[in-house]
């Protein structure tokens, strides 16, 4: 009994022995006590194991199921055997101390992703006599809800072509892990949060900057799980063309600039999508640099020009601005070349038929002299007639008269 059951007691070993003996007689006598002592009855005497519990459960394949609690007795030291019908069903009791000394236990089971059916698992203690007692605890395993997907922001967008796409954030429900897979008509890259379908079912979709060609822009996100079951999700972006690029001149506008001389530069500033390119147009103006970067790496640029043309005139200098997509404006300055103070350029010498031609220096000595003879003539005459004057108010006042 001992070896059986090491932890009886003295007291527990003499009460199984009289309980086991066979009688003779009536017992308890004086001569034979309680009767033939029988070590088989004595191991009869001592309680059997008893186990209730667990009941049935309905269970996903690839979830565990709640602890199904059980309570075991027994006589000494009981240990506790699971044997599920199929291989693919995994349990777990619980505490480690079930059976030494717990009695009150606790049943996991959780069946393999992708099984269903109904099963069985026995649930046996034995104790130290080997003595057992099962229970059969009936186990249905079913497929898992099919997964969902709802968009709750970012589902339909209009972005202008490389504008910055909202993020497109969804939520999942279903048996995780939960795999989202996205597709795209663009090819644009999408990333999802860390744990999405793992850890968390709310997600975020980053797809960055919107592409560069135009129309409607289709965003599939497929979630799906262990069961092979998929849900779809779509968002529709509309990628459309972005503003159209403007042209302002800032410093430099309209200039009158000494024939051949230095042009002021023009300064001017873009918007619009880059890159943009700035083409020139002009009549007479030979030498037009932009600077490098232009409408790429800055809006604000300017024009170099160099000299003015160098005959009179006016020149004319359109600047237009052209983004990718066909888009374009356009702005112009005029250059008006003026002549150096004291010369006539662009005229040439003439005679009497050329008519505004220069004068020769001899010409105008010729003139110059003339002038000369016309001033001195004009004074003469004034001093004459000056002289007659004074000697016509003499005669007539006369000696002691008056005029």
């Amino acid at each position: 009994m001992r070896s059986a059951f090491p932890t009886l007691t003295p007291a527990q070993v003499n009460n199984y022995l009289q309980e086991g003996a066979a009688p003779i007689g009536v017992i308890p006598n004086e001569t034979f006590g309680y009767g033939r002592v029988d070590a088989l009855g004595a191991l009869a005497m001592i309680p059997p194991p008893t186990i209730s519990g667990p009941q049935g459960v309905t269970i996903v394949g690839g979830i565990s199921s709640p602890p199904l609690p059980f309570t075991i007795g027994g006589t000494g030291k009981l240990s506790i055997s699971v044997v599920p019908s199929v291989g693919s069903m995994g349990a777990a009791v619980s505490p480690s101390t079930c059976g030494n000394p717990a009695t009150s236990c606790t049943l996991t089971l959780t069946p393999a992703v992708g099984t269903t059916g109904a099963s069985t698992v026995q649930v046996t203690v034995t104790d130290g006599a080997n003595r057992t007692q099962s229970v059969q605890v009936p186990v249905t395993v079913t497929t898992a809800a099919p997964p969902t997907i709802t968009i709750t922001s970012g589902a339909t967008q209009s972005i202008v072509a490389d504008g910055t796409i909202a993020p497109i954030i969804f939520t999942l429900t279903g048996t995780a892990p939960l795999t989202v897979t996205p597709f795209t008509n663009s090819g644009s890259s999408i990333t999802f949060n860390t744990g999405c379908g793992t850890t968390t079912m709310i997600c975020t979709a980053n797809l960055g900057s919107a592409p560069a060609s135009l129309g409607p822009m289709s965003v599939l996100l497929n979630v799906q799980d262990s069961y092979g079951q998929i849900a779809t999700g779509s968002a529709t972006l509309m990628i459309t063309t972005p503003p159209a690029p403007t042209i302002a001149i800032t410093s430099g506008g309209n200039q009158s600039v000494t024939v051949s001389g230095t042009i002021a530069p023009v300064t001017f500033t873009l918007t619009g999508t880059a890159p943009l390119a700035v083409v020139t147009n002009t009549n007479d103006i030979g030498s037009i640099t932009i600077t490098a970067g232009c409408g790429t790496t800055t809006m604000i640029c300017t024009a170099i020009l160099g000299s003015a043309g160098a005959t009179a005139g006016t020149s004319t200098l359109a600047l237009t601005v052209e983004d990718n997509y066909a888009q374009s404006a356009s702005t112009s300055i005029k250059i008006t070349e003026i002549a150096a103070p004291g010369s006539s350029a662009g005229s040439t010498q003439g005679g009497s038929g050329g008519g505004g031609g220069a004068l020769d220096p001899w010409a105008l000595l010729g003139l110059s002299g003339l002038i000369l003879l016309r001033v001195n003539s004009s004074q003469r005459k004034s001093r004459t007639r000056c002289a007659i004057r004074t000697w016509h108010r003499i005669d007539s006042t006369g000696p002691g008269g008056t005029n």
